[in-house]
């Protein structure tokens, strides 16, 4: 099968999708890339879109000549496109079918969102043959914008629990670790404010930053002026293969993003024995129930994060429980071994004309439009 990939083949996990499906035996996999977007992935052959195409959103729209015209040329049994609001919504256009859809975080498109993009995202999932979503929240807003639920699979790819496995816990001082990017969205300054106050508690903390981003040179400063310099250590990007040392280093995973689609950092986190105190959100819930496997917190309420620190450090008992319950939710709901492989079935079961998969759930009372 001959399954074409158009996506930035610099993102992470666009990038590990396509060298799983390259190393299918049944499977030729080519990614379709923006001038720039270039990556050596193993086992998969690069294409790059013709021509010139702006920087801005525009290029969505202005690239689907030169998509439609490598299409033809690579002839390909299936298309896949990351991301609805742009990388899906240009696939969408090019009347290729079938055409199989990822969405990446929440709402996929709000009220928050202009018109035209809105537009852009129910054009793209109308088209789809088959649509991923990772987190129940994700197929609701789906449904909204007018996807068919019967074309919707509700299944995270998951994370490598054969790797990701917990160790002893490590002795004090308290380690917190975060592994997102450094960007605005994900609101660093909430966790900085909260780490202030559990320093003050306990007198010594330390906290792990992997990741990189826009913002590091101004976090950096920020936790200068803080006086956090020798309790905050960023780390850059870690690689996967250095994961598991890095988590094992630490006893909690922070994180404030307001809304996220199913966050594979947390998941991580979690299959590795690190407990999450994170936002309380809808796709959070779907994985913790609150003081059972973590702590959810509002996203910008400091204090509550400084609470639910200090008070998930001071019951060692909890820790072990939490442990045990969230490597059991992992194992039995995020495996990525399984859950691709269910992704690859579903796969051949499209180009072969099988039956869609059956809808996802959370859909008996669609929410209304966003």
């Amino acid at each position: 099968m001959r399954a074409a990939f158009f996506s930035d083949a610099k993102y992470v996990g666009a990038f590990e999708w396509m060298q799983y499906l390259a190393k299918q035996e049944d499977f030729d996999v080519h990614a379709i890339v923006f001038p720039g977007h270039e990556r050596e992935i193993g086992g998969v052959t690069v294409h790059t879109l013709p021509g010139w195409h702006p920087a801005s959103k525009l290029r969505y729209l202005s690239c689907v000549p030169a998509l439609k015209r490598t299409l033809r040329r690579l002839h390909p049994d299936l298309l896949i496109g990351y991301r609805i609001v742009s990388y899906g919504f240009s696939a969408a256009m090019s009347g290729f079918h079938p055409l199989v859809l990822a969405a990446q975080g929440m709402y996929i498109a709000s009220r928050a969102h202009t018109s035209l993009t809105r537009g852009f995202a129910r054009r793209a999932l109308r088209s789809a043959d088959l649509l991923h979503s990772w987190a129940p929240i994700m197929t609701a807003n789906m449904v909204a914008l007018g996807a068919d639920p019967a074309r919707i699979l509700t299944l995270t790819r998951g994370v490598d629990d054969t790797a990701l496995v917990p160790g002893d816990e490590p002795p004090a001082p308290l380690t917190l670790v975060t592994t997102r990017q450094l960007e605005p969205y994900y609101n660093y300054p909430t966790l900085l404010r909260a780490l202030l106050d559990v320093r003050r508690e306990l007198g010594e903390v330390r906290y792990l930053v992997a990741g990189e981003g826009s913002l590091r040179g101004e976090l950096e400063a920020l936790v200068a002026r803080m006086g956090l310099g020798d309790t905050v250590s960023f780390l850059g990007r870690v690689e996967k293969s250095d994961l598991l040392a890095l988590l094992r280093r630490a006893h909690l995973y922070v994180a404030a993003v307001p809304s996220d689609g199913t966050s594979s950092s947390m998941l991580e986190a979690m299959a590795a024995g690190v407990l999450p105190i994170v936002a309380d959100n809808e796709s959070n819930r779907h994985w913790l129930r609150d003081g059972e496997g973590g702590w959810l917190v509002p996203a910008f309420d400091a204090g509550a994060y400084a609470q639910a620190i200090l008070r998930a450090w001071a019951d060692p008992a909890w820790r072990a429980r939490a442990r045990e319950v969230n490597r059991g939710v992992v194992e039995s709901r995020a495996s990525w071994s399984r859950n691709m492989a269910s992704f690859v079935q579903a796969y051949r079961n499209l180009v072969l004309g099988a039956p869609p998969p059956s809808p996802g759930p959370c859909l008996d009372n669609p929410r209304k439009p966003l």
